[in-house]
């Protein structure tokens, strides 16, 4: 999957209207196993991933740990980018 260079954008400007701090555009290559790429193939798309690390790193534990403990703090973090991704793309494509 290949992010589209102004989703990017678009995200990144979002986030920061939103008063959401600290969001960064990272260019590293993934071998992430997402369906996604699929949709990214038909429409110009951006794939956008929220830290959600424990705040205690001594419960920090890899992925698919059946112990994993996320910091839910991040989770109205994500619904605000989904909202704000739907309200633009709505009102660009009436």
């Amino acid at each position: 999957m290949l992010c589209d260079k102004t989703m990017v954008e678009l995200m990144l400007r979002l986030l920061k209207e939103s008063g959401i701090e600290g969001a960064q555009f990272n260019e590293r290559k993934t071998m992430g196993s997402e369906d996604f790429a699929f949709i990214s193939n038909s429409v110009p798309a951006a794939f956008l991933s929220l830290g959600a690390a424990n705040k205690d790193p001594s419960k920090r534990v890899g992925f698919h740990n059946p112990t994993i403990e996320f910091d839910e703090d991040a989770m109205p973090i994500g619904a605000a980018m989904h909202v704000a991704m739907a309200k633009y793309w709505l009102a660009e494509n009436k």
